[in-house]
C-alpha cells in the first residue's frame, strides 16, 4: 500500500518504480514497491533497519537481481543504461590515486570529456580544492566523503543514489558536509534518492520524504512537509515506522 500526503503528479515522474521486489534466498527484502520520483528533486527514504532501503538503491543501480520494473524518463532502466552516481556508507575512493585523479576517474571510464572549469567549481563548493593533489589516506573522514560526493557530481549522473553517506562521520563533519551538499543540490538540481536513518537529515536535504513502514510506503510531498510542524511530522513518521495508525 502507498499513501501520499500532499499533491503528487505522477505524470512528471522521472524515475518510476513499479511492483519492485527483491529476494535473497528465502528472504523477501522488498515486496511490490511502487514509487514515482520527479526530476530534479531529492527524495529522502526513511525506515527501520532491514526494511529494504539499501536493496532499493541496489536494484535501481542494477547491481542486484529484482522483479518488477524500473523506468527512467519513460525507458526501461536496463535498456537505457543511464549514468548512475552512487555514494555509500563506505568512502569508496582509491587510496593510490590523488583526490583529483579519483574525481576524474568516472568521466574517464565513461569516456566523457573532462571539464576543468566545472571540476574547479565542484572542488571549491565542497571546500576540497586545496586537497586535490593529496592522497585519501592523508584526509579526514569528512574530507574523503566529500571527495566521493565531488566524484558523483562531476560525473553529472542521470540519477544520484546516496546511501547514508554521512552516517560514519562525527557530528561536526556531518553537519558541514550536509550543508555543503545542500548548496550543491541547490545549484545543480540532480535527481536524488537519499537513504538515511536520520530524520533531521531527511528534513534538511529532502524535497519529499518516503517512509518505509510495516504497512507499505508513506510519501510526504513537499507542500505537506512545509506546512507541518517538524515535531508533528517526526511523531507521525515514528508512528508509521512502528506500524501504528495516524
Amino acid at each position: 500500500m502507498v499513501r501520499v500526503f500532499g499533491m503528487a503528479d505522477r505524470k512528471d515522474a522521472f524515475l518510476r518504480i513499479e511492483n519492485l521486489s527483491v529476494q535473497y534466498g528465502e528472504e523477501l527484502a522488498i515486496s511490490g514497491i511502487d514509487i514515482n520520483i520527479p526530476k530534479s528533486t531529492v527524495t529522502a527514504v526513511l525506515g527501520l533497519s532491514g526494511v529494504g532501503k539499501t536493496s532499493l538503491l541496489n536494484a535501481i543501480s542494477d547491481i542486484i537481481e529484482y522483479s518488477g520494473d524500473v523506468f527512467l524518463d519513460g525507458k526501461d532502466i536496463k535498456i537505457s543504461n543511464p549514468t548512475v552516481g552512487y555514494v555509500g556508507q563506505d568512502f569508496g575512493i582509491l587510496r593510490w590515486k590523488t583526490v583529483k585523479q579519483n574525481i576524474l576517474l568516472g568521466r574517464k571510464i565513461k569516456k566523457q570529456k573532462q571539464d576543468s572549469d566545472f571540476l574547479k567549481s565542484i572542488l571549491e563548493s565542497l571546500k576540497i580544492e586545496n586537497l586535490k593533489e593529496r592522497y585519501p589516506e592523508s584526509l579526514s573522514g569528512g574530507q574523503r566523503q566529500r571527495v566521493k560526493l565531488a566524484s558523483v557530481f562531476y560525473l553529472l549522473p542521470d540519477i544520484m543514489l546516496l546511501d547514508e553517506p554521512f552516517s560514519k562521520l562525527d557530528m561536526v563533519s556531518k553537519k558541514e558536509s550536509q550543508s555543503l551538499l545542500k548548496e550543491l543540490l541547490g545549484i545543480h538540481h540532480p535527481t536524488v534518492l537519499l537513504v538515511t536513518h536520520d530524520f533531521e537529515e531527511a528534513h534538511f536535504l529532502g524535497d519529499r520524504i518516503v517512509v518505509f513502514s510495516h504497512d507499505g510506503l508513506e510519501i510526504f510531498e513537499n507542500d505537506t512537509i512545509l506546512k507541518t510542524e517538524k515535531k508533528e511530522l517526526l511523531d507521525n513518521i515514528i508512528d508509521m515506522m512502528k506500524g501504528e495508525a495516524l
